[in-house]
């Protein structure tokens, strides 16, 4: 698999739509508006998001030499806020990208364990104490898709996990290659009896009460010829699946290393 970018077409619920024929026509002009507008409204609110976060970091700087601590750390926060709200617009626009069949993807051959390894890895530095584990039957599950477009799915699920989750509760991402496809799970470890088989799921939509990070996550995965959805658990926590195609059994995807120690395993 060589590396490669390519506009995503014949992908995702729009495209979808749009294959169905005649009588769809109302539905697609009603897309069409929401996603023009949700385009325009990412567009404008960048400019005044760019000039809070550089105002921001001015006071930063001149509360930092003048050693007001205080005033750093507020100074701080609102370039973080700032910029966590321009990567929620840039995922938000890319999510519109995806559901007309218009998000350019940077292919190339990802090993998604090691994509998991890394998720791991960066959660355990905003959640020290939560146990994660990860479970693959295989070391080397390979597909070709756009490495940091997946990166942010598998970082945006576990957090949303995380979050839904017991605080002493293991939070487990498992993947296994079922026939043509790999399936990724992410949720409370342990209890599965809320899930459904994938077949009879496979055009479910996410709940409406799940973050906006989780629909971006759910259009990327749908960009990349996947497919999504959400259950519940008898723990109440909530489990995200996704599928993927698989690649060859063997490639040369690069490794992503975790920082630190490497997450425990089960194999």
């Amino acid at each position: 698999m060589n590396k490669s970018s390519r506009a995503v077409a014949g992908q995702g619920p729009e495209a979808e739509r749009r294959a169905d024929g005649t009588g769809r026509s109302t539905q697609r002009g009603g897309d069409e508006t929401v996603a023009d507008f949700l385009r325009t409204v990412t567009h404008d609110l960048k400019g005044p998001l760019t000039a809070i976060r550089g105002q921001a970091q001015l006071l930063q700087r001149r509360a930092s030499r003048q050693g007001r601590d205080a005033d750093v750390k507020a100074a701080m926060a609102i370039v973080n806020q700032a910029q966590r709200m321009a990567t929620i617009l840039d995922g938000l626009l890319e999510a519109v990208l995806a559901q007309d069949g218009n998000l350019t993807l940077a292919l190339a051959p990802l090993n998604l364990v090691a994509l998991a390894n890394a998720a791991v890895d960066t959660a355990r530095d905003t959640a020290p104490d939560q146990p994660l584990t990860i479970h693959a039957l295989e070391q080397d599950l390979l597909i070709e898709g756009d490495a940091a477009r997946l990166a942010r799915v598998f970082g945006s699920l576990l957090d949303s996990a995380l979050r839904r989750s017991a605080p002493a509760r293991q939070v487990q991402i498992t993947l296994q290659r079922r026939g043509p496809e790999i399936l990724v799970t992410i949720g409370d470890a342990g209890d599965d009896r809320g899930f459904t088989e994938v077949p009879e799921v496979a055009q479910a939509e996410p709940s409406s009460a799940l973050d906006l990070s989780v629909y971006v996550s759910q259009r990327i995965v749908e960009a990349h010829g996947g497919r999504f959805w959400a259950g519940s658990l008898q723990s109440g926590g909530i489990p995200f699946t996704f599928t993927l195609p698989a690649g060859a059994s063997h490639s040369s995807a690069p490794s992503v290393r975790p920082r630190g120690d490497p997450p425990r395993r089960s194999l």
